[in-house]
């Protein structure tokens, strides 16, 4: 490989940086509204906690617990939540500056098999897609889930690609399971994504790493599985099984 001068060296730093400023600029400025009930739901688990009311759905009259939506996103608000008040919308920048680190991780993953020129036009393309501010700017921090998954691809596929088990595999077990948890606790839909990433391991000959990974994630995960349980008699949230029961039966 071609080893650059400091000086390209910083240019390109430079020239990535003004990129994220852009991106962070233009999805902070354009008004997109909140995404149906997620967001609601996000702020309304945090402003119950804040509140001193559990992790529940205080818009409604008899409080029931909320289910449906993992508390990791709204306990990232909750430290902003007394700062903005009654206005939410500066939320947003919370969101946006999680998906430009996201950025940050996925550019040494393009690298891995992409030049720079098409790496710099892959990140540009998402950057100026109408479809990225529906997705990254609103309050309910999807920006957030974007890095975690980022990071749980760039590790996994890190420890995968050894030719050698890795040397402490509870080490690298403990740092995916953890990274698998907290995308479990940002989203519900990290349940389809925990069996990928153990079977991945499984069939890159990780036999090891991939039950580590596995039992971390699932004693990390069982308090909240335990708690919808508890609340409703199902593993995962009744509204969302009823939401993917109904789209298979539609499709």
């Amino acid at each position: 490989p071609v080893t650059l001068p400091p000086v390209l060296k910083n240019a390109r730093m430079g020239v990535w940086a003004a990129i994220l400023l852009v991106f962070f600029w233009l999805l902070s400025t354009t008004r997109v509204p909140m995404q149906r009930c997620d967001d609601f739901y996000v702020y309304v688990g945090a402003k119950s906690i804040i509140t001193g009311q559990g992790f529940s759905d205080i818009s409604r009259p008899d409080k029931p617990p909320l289910l449906k939506y993992p508390p990791l996103r709204s306990l990232v608000q909750v430290p902003f939540l007394p700062l903005l008040k009654e206005n939410i919308r500066p939320l947003r920048y919370v969101a946006i500056g999680f998906f430009c680190l996201g950025l940050v991780v996925l550019h040494p993953v393009l690298r891995r098999h992409l030049t720079h020129r098409q790496t710099l036009f892959v990140i540009l393309a998402m950057g100026f897609n109408p479809a990225t501010a529906r997705v990254a700017n609103f309050e309910g921090n999807a920006g957030l889930t974007f890095l975690l998954w980022i990071l749980t691809y760039r590790m996994t596929d890190r420890f995968a690609e050894k030719s050698e088990k890795p040397e402490n595999p509870w080490v690298a077990g403990a740092i995916l399971g953890g990274l698998l948890t907290l995308c479990f606790y940002c989203h519900r839909m990290a349940f389809s994504l925990i069996p990928v990433v153990l079977l991945f391991l499984y069939f890159r000959k990780q036999e090891k790493l991939a039950g580590i990974t596995g039992l971390i994630t699932l004693i990390c995960c069982v308090p909240w599985l335990w708690r919808s349980w508890h609340y409703s008699g199902h593993w995962i949230s009744p509204e969302y099984e009823w939401e993917i029961t109904t789209r298979i039966e539609e499709s």
